[in-house]
């Protein structure tokens, strides 16, 4: 099936790059990676590098954030001003061959979503937003989820953590923390389907993250 934002897979055996969240920004920034085939992480042989230099995997939950089809890196040292080719090499040894190009900017680096704990799940439900560079107090700065949607309610809100819950209206897309005209990596859910069965909530059969991303059955 396809990826959320539409992306089919084209078939074939080795990985397959979709979409990069976002297409520019500095050294530093993180960038999310959604395609196929990535295989889960295997130390030494799995790796992103952008313009040929290899990219930090960033972690969450204790781990690399690397799943079969989505991967968060940062942004290594790179000359800015540039686009440079993006690459990932599955642990199998498979290695994308889609021209993907990320270009460098000189920009300050804003607030960076690493993951998002649950990342999929129905209205109201309680998440963490991980990373950095969110600011010590939220201020005037914003979390929006798919639709553009601003979340209404906050638990908490630390340099490298957020806590809050989906906002009612969100649809399944990208989740962004906006602070001083500076917007995050996107860091896009699954969403949550009925079945109209059992008329409980069940996972979408594209599972993104199965180490720390996970989401508990809820009756509805």
């Amino acid at each position: 099936g396809a990826l959320p934002g539409g992306c089919v897979d084209p078939g074939g055996t080795v990985p397959f790059v979709c979409t990069i969240s976002p297409m520019s920004g500095p050294v530093g920034a993180y960038v999310t990676i959604r395609g196929y085939r990535f295989a889960p992480h295997t130390d030494g042989l799995s790796s992103v590098r952008i313009g040929g230099v290899l990219a930090p995997v960033v972690a969450c939950g204790g781990g690399p954030n690397w799943a079969d089809n989505l991967i968060v890196v940062e942004v290594p040292t790179l000359e800015s001003g540039r686009s440079h080719p993006v690459q990932v090499t599955a642990g199998g040894g498979g290695v994308s061959g889609n021209p993907v190009v990320f270009g460098v900017t000189a920009d300050p680096v804003g607030p960076q979503i690493a993951c998002i704990v649950p990342n999929q799940g129905p209205e109201g439900t309680i998440l963490s937003i991980d990373g950095k560079n969110f600011g010590a107090e939220r201020g005037s700065a914003d979390v929006r989820f798919g639709g553009g949607v601003s979340v209404t309610s906050i638990t908490s809100w630390a340099d490298t953590a957020i806590g809050t819950s989906t906002p009612a209206g969100a649809q399944s897309g990208d989740v962004t923390v906006m602070r001083d005209e500076r917007t995050s990596n996107g860091y896009r859910g699954l969403p949550i389907l009925l079945d109209p069965r059992t008329s409980r909530l069940r996972r979408h059969p594209t599972n993104e993250r199965s180490m720390a991303n996970t989401v508990r059955e809820a009756s509805v």
